[in-house]
């Protein structure tokens, strides 16, 4: 997958679709640390998804594939239609010194539940060999309990997940009756969840302070990452790995 974006590289979509092409009996295997664009879901009858499983994984997929165990496991995150719906994609990556944050606390479904955001898969989905069925759900103020039951024919784990959130009228909850730090008035994009072009103005009310200048300049030193060293364009860029691995002195850098 490229580092990039979230999309996988082109030799395996084309792969992918060639294959669709002669046989439309396709199952795609994945195995990704985070969200990927799925452009070619089309092609697919299904999906199975080991993360980074490690040594043993590609047994463990067979085993599942096989129906020889079932596949339980929910998704970590929300998959995006595309990279450009992630609520950070206009900050990141980072340019020269700084990265800012301006997502703020929306940051995954936070974002696109808020901003009412289309996602390919959500937050917790997964599939399962088998059903169940969720019965006597009791709420209080201090727990929650309810009954969970295989309600297939196969063994199967389930992973129970609990949302809560507000559907209509007023809810109270005891606190502190601290002022809240924060204007609405001054934060309008932070209180919509529309933060995916917050002004400047607004991002320094919310940081409290005028945005840092991360430009590059002065001295560069081993402190500074290398990855982020690209944006500096500076001419003894290449002769930097070199440098700190072949001496115990701390190598700079002159940004142009």
């Amino acid at each position: 997958m490229s580092y990039t974006t979230c999309q996988s590289t082109q030799s395996q979509v084309d792969l992918l679709e060639a294959v669709a092409a002669v046989n439309p009996n396709v199952v795609a295997v994945m195995s990704a640390g985070s969200s990927v664009e799925m452009p070619w879901l089309d092609k697919c009858k299904a999906v199975i998804h080991g993360y980074l499983c490690g040594q043993a994984g590609a047994g463990a997929m067979l085993q599942a594939l096989l129906g020889e165990i079932n596949p339980s496991g929910k998704l970590a995150e929300s998959y995006p239609l595309k990279y450009e719906n992630v609520s950070s994609a206009p900050y990141f990556p980072a340019k020269q010194r700084t990265a800012e944050y301006r997502e703020g606390l929306y940051v995954g479904y936070r974002y696109y539940e808020t901003a009412n955001v289309p996602v390919l898969f959500p937050f917790g989905f997964g599939l399962s060999y088998t059903t169940f069925q969720y019965s006597d759900l009791k709420v209080t103020d201090r727990e929650t309990s309810f009954t969970l039951k295989n309600t297939g024919s196969v063994d199967g784990a389930e992973v129970a997940q609990l949302y809560i959130g507000k559907l209509s009228g007023n809810v109270s909850v005891a606190g502190t009756n601290a002022p809240n730090p924060y204007d609405k008035k001054i934060l309008a994009d932070y209180y919509t969840g529309n933060i995916q072009t917050v002004p400047d103005v607004e991002f320094e009310n919310l940081l409290g302070h005028p945005i840092p200048d991360g430009s590059w300049s002065g001295t560069l030193t081993i402190n500074d990452a290398l990855c982020q060293m690209y944006y500096a364009k500076g001419g003894q860029l290449s002769q930097l790995p070199a440098g700190v691995l072949g001496h115990n002195q701390s190598p700079v850098l002159r940004s142009r």
